[in-house]
């Protein structure tokens, strides 16, 4: 799991986990090609927008670096139509246009 903070905060001015197995560090700027769906985060969600995005890409000729990751930002209890979720692929570069 992992949270990101606004980019006025680094390392020496974020503020300090109250919880020892809480770590802060420092993530390299990256680009990030990602997909937005609602509902429920599931195996069959989850395949289907990361072929989504995977299809999108690929016409694009966007070339992807390392595996998906997704972003889930609701509490358990959030209606399915209300919820986000993401499926993200670090990519090279943005395409031409």
């Amino acid at each position: 799991m992992a949270f990101m903070l606004p980019s006025e905060y680094k390392l020496d001015n974020a503020p300090r986990p109250t919880n020892p197995a809480i770590t802060l560090k420092e993530m390299p700027v990256r680009i990030i090609a990602s997909i937005r769906y609602s509902g429920r985060w599931t195996d069959k969600n989850v395949a289907k927008y990361k072929a989504k995005l995977e299809q999108h890409l690929a016409a694009n000729k966007v070339d992807v670096i390392g595996e998906f990751s997704t972003a889930v930002y609701n509490a358990p209890f959030t209606p399915p139509f209300m919820r986000r979720n993401e499926i993200h692929y670090e990519i090279s570069a943005l395409p031409e246009r």
